[in-house]
């Protein structure tokens, strides 16, 4: 079940194809121990990336299992590209450069800006120039956009990493190919209807990827000892996690806020992180919930008996909490 309100966004969207650029930070590693270097300290296995085209989503986490940064690799004949979230460049750095002892790798933040581009719909892959949409775990490279394929949309959705002083013609030929433009809103509204956690409020605080149902997106529980690796396992084999990232479907009422609580009857059950107010009344949003209390049910926004929102899944964490 993934909400009766969040299923009517879908629908309405199902038919459109539809673009957006926004603010992309990367760094630039090279090196013959690149790989090796970022695949020992982070969760997601990195060695696919020891061919070029490929791409890896990993999470770069502290001691605690907390993390620093969810990334994503792409591997290049001239090295990697890691994307780390907006404003996180120079903190991400740090970490690889701590982890940097004798290994042959230099890593900098790109000298000229770059952007991510989204275009999603049946569509995608014809208005961005492409046969098909790449293969899972595979990077495309045209006109100087590196294409792949973006998990847990609920309809074909490519992301595409640009150097800025390209994307303005890349953009054009997308709108020229039949794609509408979105506005910030649009795009933060399908963030959340998809349920992809975010830097500037899922992950702006210290969490554990666990609790933002991560796992079979950046996390390899085979890869063997990573930083964090213990505290991380553990959550995950004696299913210890304390909190749990929910959708929510707000049909009428009081439109919640960032860091409004939830209730479960008289009980306090968790904070909202992100909303998206609908232009018709109603508003989607993610929280974080109390572990016991994650399953998709009513709970009542701000005080006991205030207004009510569902608690629903969204198709990016395919199916039920971990």
């Amino acid at each position: 079940m993934i909400g009766a309100l969040s299923e009517r966004v879908r629908g309405a969207w199902a038919t459109r194809t539809v673009c957006a650029v926004g603010e992309a930070d990367v760094l630039e590693l090279t090196g013959r121990d690149a790989v090796d270097l970022l695949h020992r300290p982070s969760t997601g296995d990195l060695r696919p990336l020891a061919a070029t085209g490929r791409v890896v989503s990993t999470v770069i986490t502290t001691a605690k299992g907390k993390m620093v940064d969810w990334c994503s690799v792409i591997s290049r004949d001239r090295g990697l590209l890691l994307e780390v979230s907006a404003g996180r460049a120079r903190r991400v750095k740090d970490w690889v450069d701590h982890y940097t002892i004798l290994e042959d790798v230099q890593t900098t933040i790109a000298s000229d800006p770059w952007r991510k581009i989204s275009v999603r719909g049946e569509a995608a892959a014809r208005v961005a120039g492409l046969d098909v949409l790449p293969p899972a775990g595979e990077v495309v490279e045209r006109g100087g956009v590196n294409w792949v394929s973006a998990a847990g949309a609920n309809v074909p959705t490519l992301t595409g990493l640009s150097r800025a002083a390209e994307v303005a013609q890349v953009l054009r030929s997308i709108v020229a190919a039949g794609a509408e433009q979105m506005t910030a809103a649009e795009v933060e509204l399908l963030r959340i209807v998809d349920g992809v956690p975010s830097a500037a409020h899922e992950f702006l605080d210290e969490i554990n990827p666990l609790e933002l149902r991560l796992a079979s997106r950046a996390v390899s529980f085979t890869k063997g000892c990573y930083v964090g690796q213990e505290v991380i396992a553990r959550l995950d084999t004696y299913d210890k996690l304390s909190r749990v990232l929910m959708g929510l479907d707000i049909e009428r009422g009081l439109a919640p806020e960032p860091g409004m609580s939830l209730f479960d009857g008289e009980v306090a059950v968790g904070k909202v992180t992100s909303v998206a107010t609908l232009p018709d009344s109603g508003a989607l949003g993610l929280a974080l919930i109390d572990r016991r209390h994650a399953t998709e049910h009513p709970v009542c926004l701000a005080q006991p008996g205030g207004a009510t929102a569902e608690l629903v899944n969204r198709p990016f964490w395919a199916g039920a909490p971990r």
